[in-house]
C-alpha cells in the first residue's frame, strides 16, 4: 500500500529521522470506512482510496507517468545494454530544469514493514539510489542500500560499507551505471527486503492511464475472458457498475476480416499491422438476452466509450482487489456516467468486496462523487502550477480550514481550492 503522510512526516521521513505517526496525526481518518488498518505502528491507517483534481494542464497525467517510468524502470533496468539511454522524461516547462536529474520516490507497506525506496536519474546514469525499512516494532530506519555517485572519483559510494562485500558486492559489480541496483540484485535471486520492495514495485504497483484504453485485442481484461471463471467476475462486474449482460464471448479473427481494417487508409493499417504483427485480433461480443442462439451480438467496438472503459477497467481493477495491490488510474470519470464511477470506488470501501485493502488512487474531473458519503475531506487531494516555474503542487483539502465535503463540487467550481483553468470567456 503507498503511505498517505503530512507533509511534516514526509519531510522527517527525507531527513532519515525516527517517524511515528501520533493517534493526532491520524484522528482526521475518522469514520473508518475508508482507511485499512495496517497493524504496522509507524503507519497504523491507510487510505482505501484517493481522488486527485486538477485543472487541464496542471500535471496530473504526468504525475501518473512517473509512476508508470518508476515500475517499468524497475522492472527492466537490469536487462539494459552499457550502451542503452534511460528513457525519463525531464520537466521542460522552467528552461533550467531539463538539464537537472530527475528523482523518483515511493513510501509503501509490503510483508507487514514500511519501505521508502528511490532513485535519482538522468538520461545516460543512475547519481543515487536508495532503500531504507522498518520492520513492525523498529523506532528508526534500517539503511538497505544506498548509492551516490561521487563524480571527482567517478564511481559510487556505497552504504552500508558491508554491503559491498561478499554476495551483494558481486551484484554491485554487475549493475551497470545505467541500471537500478534493485533490479540487478533481484536477478541474481536476492532475497529479504530487497526482494520484498521489488516484488511490490512490480506486482502490486499498477498504473493505468487513457493512452491504455481501447486496447482490446491485447487487453488484460480481453485475455482473462477466456477463463471461464473469470468471464463470469467480470459479467458480474460490469452489472454492478450499471452495465447488464448476460454473456460476453471472445474470438479471434484476422484484423484483415474486420470492418474496422477496411475502414482505415493505409497509413492506419499499417500501424496496426505493426501493432499485432500476427494478424489476429481478439474481438469481443455482449450478449443482452438469455437466449444466447437468438440473441443479436454486440461488437465492443459498438458499444459506448463509457461501456468499453468500464470492461477495459474490469480486468485490472478485480485484479488489484483479489491481490490487495495499488492501482493508479488517470481520468478514471473519463466516459463513465457518475453512478458508475461512485458504485467502482465503493467498491474499494467495502470490506466484503475488498478483504484485502486494496488501494485506487484515481484523476478525475468529476466533482460530484466528493458528495458521496462515503467520500472524506482527506481522500480529496488537488493538483495547480504555480505561476512562478510552473511546478505542479499537490495539497490535501484538509489544509483548507472551514471545509467539508458536501459542498465540495460548489466550492471546487467557483474556484475556491484553485486548481481549476482561467477562462477568459465568461459565459
Amino acid at each position: 500500500m503507498l503511505i498517505e503522510f503530512s507533509a511534516e512526516n514526509y519531510r522527517a521521513i527525507r531527513e532519515k529521522q525516527t517517524l511515528s505517526l501520533m493517534p493526532d496525526d491520524i484522528a482526521r481518518l475518522e469514520p473508518p470506512h475508508h482507511v485499512a488498518d495496517t497493524g504496522i505502528p509507524a503507519a497504523p491507517r491507510l487510505l482505501l482510496d484517493a481522488c486527485l483534481f486538477g485543472a487541464n494542464g496542471s500535471g496530473k497525467t504526468s504525475f501518473v507517468d512517473a509512476m508508470t517510468f518508476m515500475i517499468n524502470f524497475v522492472h527492466t533496468s537490469s536487462q539494459r545494454g552499457s550502451s542503452d539511454s534511460i528513457p525519463v522524461t525531464p520537466f521542460i516547462l522552467n528552461p533550467k530544469w531539463p538539464r537537472r536529474p530527475s528523482e523518483f520516490e515511493v513510501v509503501f507497506t509490503h510483508d507487514g514493514a514500511v519501505y521508502q525506496y528511490g532513485f535519482v536519474v538522468t538520461r545516460s546514469a543512475v547519481l543515487k539510489e536508495w532503500l531504507f525499512c522498518r520492520t513492525n516494532g523498529a523506532r528508526r530506519w534500517r539503511v538497505i542500500f544506498e548509492r551516490s555517485w561521487t563524480a571527482k572519483d567517478k564511481s559510487y559510494d556505497w552504504k552500508p560499507v558491508s554491503i559491498v562485500k561478499g554476495e551483494s558486492g558481486r551484484w554491485i559489480s554487475n549493475t551497470r551505471s545505467n541500471a537500478l541496483f534493485l533490479s540487478v540484485a533481484d536477478q541474481h535471486n536476492a532475497g529479504g527486503e530487497i526482494k520484498s520492495a521489488y516484488e511490490w514495485i512490480t506486482r502490486h504497483f499498477k498504473t493505468f492511464s487513457t493512452m491504455e484504453r481501447g486496447n482490446f485485442g491485447s487487453g488484460y481484461t480481453t485475455s482473462k475472458l477466456k477463463e471461464e471463471a473469470w468471464n463470469k467476475r467480470i459479467v458480474d462486474f460490469m452489472g454492478d457498475v450499471g452495465i447488464s449482460l448476460k454473456k460476453i464471448t471472445v474470438e479471434s479473427k484476422s484484423i484483415y476480416e474486420t470492418s474496422m481494417f477496411e475502414q482505415l487508409n493505409k497509413v492506419g493499417q499499417d500501424i496496426l499491422k505493426q501493432q499485432i504483427p500476427d494478424g489476429e485480433l481478439a474481438i469481443v461480443y455482449f450478449f443482452r438476452d438469455d437466449d444466447h442462439e437468438t440473441s443479436m451480438p454486440m461488437w465492443i467496438d459498438m458499444e459506448s466509450s463509457g461501456t468499453k472503459a468500464l470492461l477495459e477497467l474490469a480486468g485490472p481493477i478485480l485484479d488489484t482487489l483479489d491481490k490487495g495491490s495499488t492501482i493508479v488510474i488517470d481520468e478514471l470519470n473519463l466516459g463513465l456516467h457518475p453512478l458508475a464511477l461512485q458504485n467502482l470506488i465503493a467498491m474499494f470501501c467495502t470490506p466484503e468486496v475488498n478483504p484485502r485493502n486494496a488501494q485506487i488512487i484515481f484523476t478525475t474531473h468529476d466533482p460530484s462523487i466528493v458528495e458521496l458519503a462515503f467520500v472524506e475531506r482527506d481522500q480529496v487531494w488537488l493538483m495547480d502550477k504555480n505561476n512562478k516555474d510552473f511546478a505542479a503542487r499537490i495539497v490535501s483539502l484538509t489544509e483548507f480550514e472551514g471545509t467539508g465535503t458536501r459542498s465540495f463540487a460548489k466550492d471546487y467550481l467557483q474556484g475556491r481550492y484553485g486548481c481549476v483553468p482561467s477562462i477568459r470567456r465568461k459565459l
